[in-house]
């Protein structure tokens, strides 16, 4: 494999919008393929899953639980702000405030599913 090719899967590293592109990424998806490849997009692919996941598990399935726990709705709601933000932004694709955000919320919705088992 060339290099060229190596970066396709892996991309070419941190910032590389502004390398590739001379400008910032317009979102977190390009970011994703300029600074980790298919590596990145698969991995905000997977962001987005589980909080879309969350969003509906939440919302129509185990109704009950969320409007009890204010934790949980504010949690939610975040989490989807942050991943819609991301279509226009590059938001938590870069180590920024939104991102610790994304994670604390992820880690409350995990302890909150792990304490109902």
């Amino acid at each position: 494999l060339s290099h060229q090719d190596l970066n396709h899967f892996i991309g070419s590293g941190p910032q590389a919008d502004r390398f590739l592109i001379n400008q910032s990424a317009s979102n977190a998806l390009i970011y994703s393929i300029a600074s980790a490849g298919l590596f990145g997009i698969f991995f905000i692919f997977g962001v987005y899953h589980y909080v879309i996941k969350k969003f509906f598990f939440y919302y129509f399935i185990n109704k009950k639980n969320i409007k009890e726990n204010w934790l949980i709705y504010c949690s939610i709601f975040t989490l989807f702000f942050i991943i819609t933000r991301s279509l226009v932004e590059t938001t938590f694709a870069v180590f920024s405030l939104d991102l610790l955000i994304l994670i604390t919320c992820i880690g409350i919705l995990e302890n909150e599913k792990n304490s109902t088992n």
